[in-house]
């Protein structure tokens, strides 16, 4: 039936324990069968829409921020259009000021919230779909959107042939402080942007949405490792930010100029060195129309295998509309490129006969994984949407691994496509790039 709702806008300050101070109330109608439960994501649900850019449908949302807050072990994921999903608590973290991460998955779902003082972001991976949460330009709300692929056609690579790579300047990283220190076992990301990013993000100053985008992407890969590793075994890999900088660098419009910059230019090699960071992505907000993302690979290229030889050569480029959520108008739909290509730098490949697939992998397994459905296939992180997988064929948040399932799709060919494999094997080398003990969160995370 019919009912009046008041939809609780994100208001300019909260805290864990009193979300809603200062919230606006706006009014408008809804159809439904029950309100959502106390433990469910979504405080309120409006009216749905159809997306003004891309494929897809949306409604405005209120989010549930004391519930999620609370750090809690499990919530309810209350779509407005599928059936409700209980999620269990895989990771959270409370930061400053009341800001905070929480991911968590359940039965064919996975998802990654990150909650600051302004503002909120979602990402919801499902077999049947992906969804994103997020403010978006002349709306007065947060704004859940459904991604929609089912007109798509098989996917060209956005990845080009590899090439040789250019001189560099070179790394050499830091040992232990003393014989005494511990093994450094977290690969450390430095995250760098462009002031194109920044005024998508903070159009009106300052970095504060835009720093917590940037651990929305790392915080999504962790979520990734966690996904793709086998029940009661250790994670597959742990990540961390150490920093998020602007660089001074404007919008190319060139990835491929973009990657060389990243491992030549001696501002952000410099920032690397300072950060002390074992491995570097660069998110631009016009990468031009051909690639997403680009990364340096080991063993391609004429690039050593992980290890201190390809070590200067750890860094990707990314562009900011498909760094997690797939924000643009691209069909098909093809979100999770930050921790695509950032799986790329320890040696995770593409599906079997991908063209772009250096001609030596480090492992024969190190390649992603696809799979047929009568109700739409799935794919992997690394898998293109590829002939045979049937559409709309939604990538997972997930690493291909023969020992995870989700939902119907087993994720991996044992032996064959294991990229959580892979990375597991070169984990600990890349957290030996550089040994970082004192500068994780100094300096971004004190708003």
């Amino acid at each position: 039936m019919s009912k009046r709702f008041a939809l609780l806008l994100l208001a300019a300050s909260f805290h864990v324990a009193s979300a809603w101070a200062g919230a606006v109330l706006q009014s408008f109608t809804v159809t439904t069968a029950a309100a959502p439960p106390s433990s469910g994501v979504f405080a309120s649900i409006g009216p749905q829409a159809g997306r003004s850019i891309g494929a897809g449908v949306t409604w405005p949302v209120s989010i549930n921020l004391a519930l999620l807050g609370s750090q809690p072990s499990s919530v309810t994921l209350n779509f407005p259009d599928r059936p409700y999903v209980t999620l269990s608590r895989v990771r959270s973290q409370p930061l400053s000021n009341g800001s905070f991460t929480w991911t968590g998955r359940g039965p064919g779902c996975s998802v990654v919230f990150n909650a600051w003082t302004t503002g909120f972001s979602g990402t919801i991976s499902c077999t049947y779909g992906n969804y994103g949460i997020d403010s978006v330009p002349g709306a007065s709300s947060l704004i859940l959107t459904r991604y929609d692929q089912s007109g798509a056609s098989s996917q060209i690579a956005w990845e080009p042939t590899p090439s040789a790579p250019p001189p560099m300047i070179p790394l050499a990283p830091q040992a232990p402080t003393s014989p005494g220190d511990p093994p450094d076992t977290a690969i450390d990301i430095l995250v760098l942007y462009t002031e194109g990013v920044r005024q998508h993000f903070d159009p009106s100053g300052g970095k504060t949405s835009t720093v917590q985008h940037m651990l929305s992407y790392v915080t999504g890969t962790q979520h990734a490792m966690d996904n793709s590793t086998i029940t009661n075994h250790p994670t597959i890999a742990t990540v961390n930010m150490v920093a998020a900088k602007r660089v001074s660098r404007p919008d190319s419009g060139s990835l491929v100029a973009d990657r060389t910059w990243v491992v030549t230019d001696s501002e952000p090699m410099g920032l690397r060195k300072f950060w002390k960071a074992d491995v570097v992505v660069y998110v631009t907000e016009n990468g031009g129309t051909d690639y997403f993302g680009l990364a340096w690979e080991p063993s391609s290229e004429g690039l050593d295998a992980p290890g201190p030889g390809y070590a200067p050569f750890a860094a990707a480029t990314v562009l900011r509309s498909h760094a997690m959520n797939d924000e643009s108008n691209a069909n098909p739909q093809q979100p999770f490129v930050f921790p695509h290509e950032f799986a790329h730098t320890l040696g995770a490949n593409h599906e079997v006969g991908n063209g772009s697939n250096p001609a030596t992998p480090v492992e024969s397994w190190a390649y992603g994984h696809w799979a047929p459905n009568a109700e739409g296939g799935n794919r992997t992180i690394m898998s293109y949407l590829v002939p045979g997988c049937t559409l709309p064929c939604v990538r997972i948040l997930n690493y291909s691994n023969a020992g995870v399932q989700v939902d119907w799709f087993r994720t991996g060919v044992a032996g064959q496509k294991e990229n959580a494999r892979t990375i597991q094997d070169f984990a600990s080398t890349t957290a030996q790039y550089f040994s970082n003990y004192s500068r994780i969160f100094a300096d971004d995370f004190e708003f």
